[in-house]
């Protein structure tokens, strides 16, 4: 069946979820599971129906359903995945769960990715937010802000994030070529979850600092380990990707640490409410309870309370007004529903990766 006819059937569940989550989202901040239960349902009768049409016709290959089924299990990992590391609500993660049923394997014919191609959802879902809040950041903060972030971002962690970035992208290389992985944005944003991993598992900076001495000679010893085994790190094409993810990361890195002032304000201890993200941490010192910043999205030093991807609870703001902070920080959220929107439009549009179309027409 060609493509335009198979998206047919899907594109009127496609639409209604679209509005009606991303209106209930800028409105209310919240995404109603009933649409989140609309759009799966829509989406499995849909594909069951079309199973059953190629059956029926003894047109039905056993590796597109296989495919098909891996790939909605992979909309689900990813989407409960991003709400364990809280980049992302549980709301939001339901429906892109959900958009990846509804979205027919027909459509990613760019930059598709065998077995996993709602990963080029992903990609389309987080340019247009990345550039959204770069913009944002860029314009909002202050020229003592941007220069703080510059200075912080090429200055002591320079070496270090050069030489982690060294043994990261040679696991990366390694998976790439194993799941046959195109394209460098597709893998940059897969090496700064690994990043985010890392910050994740490590939350403690008294941990780092404990096993610092093992962790230097680890990286060292991983270093000439890859020296030694990749001759791919001895040609120009090589060090030619490795220095733009270098840049990447650190531009990245410089427009969240921005973001973190950008997209939050101080509001008094009293006033705090359910569901509110803060923008800083709070560290107890002593007897004392301290204010530190957000200064990074991959931090390693843990608050005095963890927060959910939902934001705070009634507790939490128990815990915080038992402290001696009159005011703090928080951040200013931004609807998720949207974007997640808009990167399935440009999925359509572009027929999978927007990055290949666009790189087409420039």
């Amino acid at each position: 069946m060609p493509y335009m006819d198979i998206l047919y059937y899907f594109l009127p569940g496609i639409l209604i979820l679209g509005i009606a989550t991303s209106y209930t989202d800028i409105k209310y901040g919240k995404i109603k599971n009933k649409w989140i239960l609309f759009g799966l349902f829509y989406g499995l009768i849909i594909n069951l129906v079309l199973i059953l049409y190629y059956l029926h016709q003894k047109n039905l290959s056993f590796g597109y359903v296989s495919e098909l089924f891996v790939n909605i299990c992979f909309g689900l990992l990813v989407g409960f995945g991003f709400w364990l590391l809280k980049i992302w609500t549980a709301g939001d993660g339901k429906l892109f769960f959900a958009y990846s049923i509804l979205i027919p394997l027909a459509v990613y014919r760019h930059g598709y990715i065998r077995w996993i191609p709602s990963a080029m959802l992903l990609v389309n879902v987080f340019v247009p937010l990345f550039l959204y809040f770069s913009f944002i950041s860029l314009f909002k903060s202050s020229r003592k802000s941007k220069k703080t972030t510059v200075k912080d971002i090429f200055g002591k962690k320079l070496i270090s994030s050069f030489f982690y970035l060294f043994i990261i992208h040679w696991f990366i290389s390694a998976f790439s070529m194993l799941i046959k992985l195109n394209g460098f944005l597709t893998k940059a944003v897969l090496m700064m979850f690994i990043f985010y991993i890392f910050g994740k598992r490590f939350k403690r900076k008294e941990h780092i600092k404990k096993h610092k001495r093992k962790l230097i000679i680890l990286i060292i010893a991983l270093c000439i380990v890859r020296l030694l085994l990749d001759k791919s790190v001895y040609t120009m094409n090589f060090w030619q990707e490795f220095l733009y993810f270098f840049l990447f990361l650190s531009i990245f890195r410089s427009v969240i640490n921005l973001g973190v002032n950008s997209f939050s304000k101080e509001v008094s201890i009293k006033n705090l409410k359910p569901g509110m993200l803060l923008a800083e941490r709070i560290v107890k010192k002593g007897k004392k309870y301290v204010k530190k910043k957000n200064q990074s999205l991959f931090n390693l030093e843990k608050g005095f309370i963890e927060e959910e991807a939902e934001g705070l609870t009634e507790e939490d703001i128990k815990k915080i007004k038992k402290t001696n902070i009159k005011k703090i920080k928080i951040k200013q959220t931004i609807p998720f529903a949207p974007f997640i929107f808009l990167g399935v439009l440009l999925t359509l549009i572009a027929k999978g990766n927007i990055l290949i179309l666009v790189r087409f027409l420039f």
